[in-house]
């Protein structure tokens, strides 16, 4: 493989770099812009019709690249996504560009057209590459605020499927916070996905674009975790969930206790911090139904809701232990609420139970339960469900649940 293009980082020593890539990858600062990018050094792809070399440089199909990125900027600037395509069979090109989905057009354009360039400067002898520019000066990137990407097909690879670039904040959460940290940031990433993939009734900036919180520890005063979530808009729900599932794995998995940090994939972004790193309005929820807190102190720990028509008729409930505060049973409905969202959006009725997240070998007795349907009349098999729990096993039959 060859070795990457030279490069350089600087930095205030915060961060630390971890590259998760089978291709050639580097970092840099062009302007003092933080820059990341991955020019390909793998073969010519299978499609449509491949060259007989991975070499570009003063062929036709890197003049339709070169044009393709001229136009690129103006022509995504206005809804922050473009994907062009210009030739044909062997010299065919495509090019994609986008932004981060709160970006204004003008910025747009200014940060895509700082990639276009740094793409033809680096990656001029490839059939393939990406570029990503914060179009800022700080080490530690903001959320993309743009990538651009070329290749000689408008498919997805295998090889693009598997390359991340991840970056983590080297502080770590404390190790009593550890548990509730990782448990928080599945649920939030789970339900930023969904409404990702599927669209989502609050307004949203752009599509394929989602950003929320969730508490992890109120007792701290950085105890809310931030996300937020992009896919390329040329991609199916399909792929978009692939990439987002994939990349949500690698933070906790590779950089556990980590309280940040952000992954960098061809067709999706994904980062995670706790500190605001964008217009928290964004996160204002619709008025769909009233939160935990609001009816349950008037229901004695006990609610159900229903909306919508025919088909689309949903009902949802909840529970909490009898003896439960309302303050308390709204924050486990809460967390309960996230992890179904997150576990089960694609079936028409689902459970959930949920303990107080202790971590202790035998959680409390069932400290909230939540479920939904699209009737609310039980049905033979709810009926006959039990999950025996054990001492032995009773906390960890409980996390799967999850």
């Amino acid at each position: 493989m060859p070795s990457s293009p030279p490069g350089h980082r600087h930095g205030r020593g915060l961060l630390l770099l971890a590259i998760v890539a089978s291709l050639s990858t580097a970092v840099t600062s062009v302007d003092s812009r933080w820059t990341r990018w991955n020019c390909s050094s793998l073969p010519p792809s299978p499609a449509p019709s491949p060259s007989s070399s991975s070499s570009t440089t003063n062929s036709t199909f890197w003049s339709n690249v070169v044009a393709l990125l001229d136009a690129l900027p103006s022509a995504a600037a206005p809804t922050g996504f473009a994907s062009l395509s210009r030739g044909n069979g062997a010299d065919r090109a495509f090019v994609r560009g986008i932004c981060r989905g709160d970006t204004s057009p003008a910025h747009c354009a200014t940060y895509l057209r700082s990639a276009a360039l740094g793409i033809k400067s680096r990656c001029s002898s490839r059939r393939g590459a990406i570029w990503y520019d914060d179009g800022s000066t700080v080490t530690y990137p903001a959320p993309m605020m743009s990538s651009i990407s070329y290749a000689d097909t408008d498919e997805s690879t295998s090889d693009e499927d598997k390359y991340r670039m991840i970056f983590h904040n080297v502080r770590v959460v404390s190790d009593k916070d550890a548990f509730a940290f990782e448990r928080a940031y599945y649920s939030l990433i789970g339900l930023l996905t969904a409404r990702v993939v599927n669209g989502s009734a609050t307004p949203s900036p752009a599509p394929m674009f989602a950003t929320g919180e969730a508490v992890y520890d109120s007792a701290v005063p950085n105890g809310t975790m931030y996300g937020l979530l992009q896919c390329m808009r040329d991609r199916t729900a399909a792929e978009c969930d692939h990439c987002l599932q994939n990349s949500s794995q690698k933070l906790p998995r590779e950089l556990y206790g980590n309280q940040g940090g952000v992954v960098l994939g061809y067709n999706c972004y994904l980062r995670m911090e706790i500190y605001p790193f964008y217009d928290l309005t964004l996160d204002a929820p619709p008025p769909l139904a009233p939160a935990p807190s609001a009816f349950i102190g008037q229901s004695g720990g006990f609610a159900s809701l229903s909306r919508g028509n025919g088909t689309d008729g949903a009902f949802v409930r909840g529970l909490c232990r009898g003896d439960t505060t309302p303050a308390k049973c709204a924050t486990y409905l809460q967390n309960a609420a996230l992890g179904i969202q997150r576990r089960c959006n694609s079936s028409r009725r689902a459970a959930i139970w949920y303990d107080d997240g202790s971590g202790g070998a035998v959680p409390a007795p069932m400290f909230c339960f939540v479920s939904y349907a699209d009737t609310n009349t039980s049905t033979a098999s709810e009926d006959a469900f039990r999950q025996p729990l054990t001492r032995v096993n009773k906390q960890r039959a409980i996390r799967r649940q999850l």
